[in-house]
């Protein structure tokens, strides 16, 4: 009774010495992080550069100075994120083109705000390490997410191909976890993105592309809109500056017609990153991808068995 009594003492006393631990070290990476988040001179340093600029191999002044801002940031970033560095396959802790090229796509996604960045860098780094990301992977993906996806090449600009096709999916079993969709469709990403070359002035993105070959007009169930608009959320916050260009293939004319009203409302750079193909439009994918990427399936030249995540 006295060791009962005891223990509900230190339970009511506040929390255990882990759990104190973990809320300390949050509190101080939150007062590392902000602390002169944007001193005097970053913001006007900001002001100056562009987006457009803050690639390796474009770097004006102003751009160097804030991936430079970035960098002084990164040591507080790694200690608060504990023993997880990697993204990507590029180690942060050690100073490398790879390691800018990664941290300037974390400064462009937060529109030029070293503090922001940090922040997201930190939040990324953090979801890795939750999700088992950089980890041995102990299970293979269920049968129902093996066979649709394949990474493999690249297109004219040098972007790594990944095409994802819709047709043969069995929508109850794909779509119905969230939590294994995201999951499915990481270990996808990473396999496209770790193909990413992270070198001075090299493609940087991907190019994807979606073949909706054989996909009902009533396609987007409940369950489908869940499970993509979490995908999108999850890509969005830790996978930025990766979306490159998007192919959609065998495009039903009615999803054609929706997308096109949809596209008004895009700003023009985003429009630009879309193409559609509609079902009589097939030869037009060559003007941008090597008949080696594209499987035969679509025309090209990749055989069955180049399926990603397998």
């Amino acid at each position: 009774a006295n060791a009962t009594a005891a223990s509900g003492r230190r339970h009511r006393g506040g929390p255990s010495k882990a759990r104190a631990s973990r809320v300390a070290s949050r509190a101080v990476s939150r007062r590392v992080l902000s602390a002169a988040q944007e001193e005097l001179p970053v913001r006007a340093v900001r002001g100056d550069a562009l987006a457009a600029r803050c690639y390796l191999h474009l770097l004006g002044e102003a751009e160097a100075e804030l991936l430079a801002a970035l960098r002084a940031k990164l040591p507080a970033v790694l200690a608060a994120a504990g023993e997880h560095s990697t993204i990507w396959g590029v180690e942060l802790s050690r100073a490398s083109d790879a390691a800018d090229v990664v941290l300037l796509k974390f400064l462009r996604a937060a529109d030029l705000s070293v503090g922001a960045a940090a922040e997201r860098l930190l939040a990324t780094l953090r979801f890795r390490a939750e999700r088992g990301i950089d980890g041995p992977r102990a299970l293979d993906l269920a049968p129902h997410f093996q066979g649709h996806d394949t990474v493999e090449g690249t297109d004219a600009e040098g972007r790594p191909v990944m095409i994802s096709r819709y047709g043969g999916m069995d929508n109850d079993l794909v779509f119905g976890d969230a939590e294994a969709f995201i999951d499915y469709r990481i270990r996808i990403m990473e396999e496209a993105v770790r193909r990413v070359p992270f070198k001075r002035g090299a493609a940087e993105d991907l190019c994807q592309v979606h073949d909706y070959s054989g996909v009902p007009l009533l396609f987007k169930t409940a369950e489908v809109k869940n499970c993509i608009a979490a995908m999108t959320k999850t890509f969005g916050e830790h996978y930025p500056e990766t979306k490159g260009k998007t192919i959609f293939v065998n495009f039903p004319a009615a999803f054609s017609k929706l997308f096109q009203a949809f596209c008004v409302f895009l700003p023009e750079k985003t429009r630009k990153k879309f193409l559609i193909l509609g079902e009589s439009d097939q030869a037009l994918l060559f003007e941008h991808l090597r008949p080696e990427a594209v499987p035969e399936s679509l025309g090209g030249m990749l055989r069955a068995g180049g399926e990603a995540g397998g």
